[in-house]
Formats: structure tokens, C-alpha cells, sequence
């Protein structure tokens, strides 16, 4: 899909609303990235909130990992998708 401008939000002309609106807008507002994001919900009753948080928490790269890029991920950690389809492909030939 071809675009005039980077698909982050809609030109600021074609947005209208009060300055209130605009700014809790543009509090989300991250360069180089604008407003994109994903959010993780979870739905259910008796969540285990802190157990949830601490767990996902774990996850999160440090920030000399984060440091590292992308090109450091995959010396250090791999490439969990590109080996997985080479995984995928040897059971194929089986």
C-alpha cells in the first residue's frame, strides 16, 4: 500500500478536536515509531495480576541487550523463526 505520508495517524488537518483531545493523542507519541503500539489484555476472573507482571517482566530485555540491536539478537540469542522453518523443512524431507 503506497502512502503520501507514514502511516503513524491521520495528517494533523484531517484530525479535529479539542487541544485536551490532541494532547492525550500526542501522549503516546514516540519518534521514530509516532503512535503505534500493541497492547497484551487479559481477561478473566481471579488473574493473578503480580504473578502475570512479575512473569512478562522476566521477559524484557535488559538494556545492554537492548543495546545490542538487532544484528546482536541474533548473534547471541539466534533466530528463533528462521531456525524453526529450517526445523520445519528437515521434518518435510522426512
Amino acid at each position: 500500500i503506497d502512502f503520501p505520508d507514514r502511516w503513524a495517524v491521520l495528517q494533523s488537518k484531517a484530525w479535529e478536536g479539542s487541544e485536551e483531545q490532541r494532547a492525550a493523542v500526542r501522549k503516546d507519541w514516540i519518534e521514530p515509531w509516532g503512535d503505534r503500539r500493541q497492547d497484551l489484555v487479559f481477561i478473566g476472573k481471579d488473574l493473578k495480576d503480580d504473578a502475570i507482571q512479575a512473569l512478562l517482566d522476566r521477559c524484557l530485555l535488559t538494556d545492554e541487550e537492548m543495546a545490542m540491536g538487532s544484528d546482536g539478537w541474533k548473534a547471541v540469542f539466534g533466530d528463533a523463526l528462521l531456525d524453526h522453518m529450517d526445523d520445519s523443512s528437515d521434518e518435510d524431507e522426512e
